[in-house]
């Protein structure tokens, strides 16, 4: 089955580790290259000042023949504060003009946070607001714009019922559905009632692993995703765009990022 997929890499492996590594960009493409992925999802805080270097960032993929499948970005506010607005749709802005000059055709808009708790009928008409703005300006330059909706500490989006919440109101064109295997898990839903609620709507996948209740990050294939049922329902997928993007917060992913991104490839594969 896995023939019909493309899988890429997440930075967010080495991202945790970032008060501690010392790496670089580069680093970590030779090591998703040489894993043998096809793709790498790169977020903002990873892209440093490659992110004010497009014409550096293609060179350094080329090189590696890594294609670069979205960018993924957050925002200080959360996406969820009134007076930010504006700013957070030019954050977006930035990010859709970055990934279409260098060939990219997708960005990924980071889980709503709440970090002020305001209460929840104000932050979702706002973090609406601000993606579907974004969405648009990714409709005007033909750049797919989706929502990573993600279980962390004081996001907006914690499981199924505040992302069917979320996407009423949005216009499904502009804005997508990025989902995450291990994020559904740990907010307590099945991940194929979620993929298939979406089934339309999904742009890419995240796929990463977590214990059944949702308390632990686990390496892939060792806690529980089903690994064969969520590539069967992507298959499923009408605009499903073919890249399922792996990545790892383990704590052997954090350990060694290198070995564990490796191993999570060799389990893709033999899906």
């Amino acid at each position: 089955m896995s023939s019909a997929f493309k899988f890429g890499c997440q930075t967010f492996t080495w991202e945790m580790n970032k008060d501690r590594w010392v790496g670089s960009l580069p680093e970590i493409v030779q090591t998703v290259a040489a894993a043998g992925y096809k793709g790498i999802e790169i977020s903002d805080v990873m892209l440093g000042e490659f992110g004010k270097r497009p014409k550096d960032l293609k060179a350094l993929l080329d090189e590696h023949e890594l294609q670069l499948i979205a960018v993924g970005f957050s925002s200080d506010t959360g996406f969820t504060q009134p007076e930010s607005v504006a700013e957070d749709v030019e954050i977006g802005e930035y990010w859709i003009d970055f990934v279409k000059g260098i060939g990219c055709d997708c960005v990924s808009i980071g889980s709503p946070t709440n970090y002020t708790d305001i209460p929840a009928d104000e932050a979702f008409p706002i973090a609406a607001e601000i993606c579907s703005k974004i969405g648009a300006l990714g409709g005007t330059r033909g750049i797919s714009v989706g929502l990573h909706p993600s279980s962390h500490h004081q996001t907006l989006l914690p499981s199924l019922e505040e992302y069917k919440r979320i996407f009423d109101l949005m216009d499904p064109e502009l804005v997508r559905y990025v989902p995450d295997t291990g994020h559904i898990i740990k907010g307590g839903n099945g991940v194929r009632e979620v993929l298939e609620t979406f089934i339309d709507r999904i742009l890419y996948a995240h796929v990463k692993d977590v214990s059944a209740d949702g308390s632990q990050w686990r390496m892939l294939g060792e806690g529980a995703c089903d690994l064969s049922d969520i590539l069967a329902c992507l298959s499923a997928a009408p605009n499903f765009n073919g890249w399922v993007v792996v990545e790892e917060e383990s704590d052997q992913g954090s350990a060694d990022p290198t070995a564990a991104v490796a191993e999570n490839y060799k389990k893709m594969i033999a899906v």
